[in-house]
């Protein structure tokens, strides 16, 4: 078992004792996306639309990767922060800003780059 996945736990467990693994959880959402979304959909701006929902699949809970996040999950797993925590419940402008970032470095245009940060942002919204 990889760091990543022995660190990175879901926050919706399927019992109270047991979580799904992050990466799990991204493989999941990505399959959901493009088994619901038409492989001819386009945005407005003529992007693929599966394009840009693997993307935030996989970035969407990028913020969940961090230890004041874990930790504040009930992670016990994940090193001592050497701040103190406080109500950190939402990882989701994290998550946006790399979606932002990952769509931009891939050659999107900033139209559908802002988009899919806003989504990711408003995603537990």
């Amino acid at each position: 078992m990889s760091k990543l996945t022995r660190y990175a736990r879901e926050t919706h467990p399927a019992t109270p004792s047991e979580y799904e693994p992050l990466l799990d959880h991204i493989a999941a959402v990505e399959t959901h996306c493009l088994a619901n979304t038409p492989a001819e959909s386009k945005l407005t701006t003529n992007t693929q639309t599966r394009e840009v929902l693997q993307v935030i699949a996989w970035t969407h809970d990028f913020g969940k990767l961090t230890t004041w996040w874990q930790a504040t999950h009930g992670n016990q797993t994940v090193p001592d922060c050497d701040h103190e925590h406080g109500d950190v419940t939402d990882h989701s402008f994290i998550g946006s800003a790399v979606t932002w970032w990952v769509l931009q470095q891939e050659g999107f245009d900033t139209e559908t780059c802002l988009a899919a940060a806003i989504a990711v942002a408003r995603h537990h919204n």
